[in-house]
């Protein structure tokens, strides 16, 4: 989403007051001006050039059929290479 407006600085002793207001508890630093945004109008952004993000949550969610597909064919590969090594074992003996 596009923000458009006109931005104020405020900063000083004239700003004390404003920044109490905004000053989120757990930021420690301190506080040297506020920034005030008056919106004028929003516009959102085409989707087609923006990069989808996930949390890691999502991610295994969606990915949870393809990593148990994963480890099923894991299994089945082991189990091959044992029964392909016991049929070369075979064949030497």
């Amino acid at each position: 989403m596009k923000v458009i407006g006109h931005a104020r600085i405020h900063e000083g002793p004239d700003a004390k007051a404003l920044i109490g207001e905004l000053r989120c508890p757990e930021v420690r630093v301190p506080v040297e001006r506020a920034i005030v945004i008056h919106i004028a109008a929003i516009d959102w952004n085409c989707g087609q050039h923006i990069t989808p993000r996930f949390t890691q949550e999502e991610v295994l969610v969606h990915t949870q059929t393809l990593r148990e597909r994963i480890a099923d064919l894991e299994k089945e590969n082991a189990r091959l290479r044992e029964l392909a090594d016991n049929h070369s074992k075979a064949d030497r003996e």
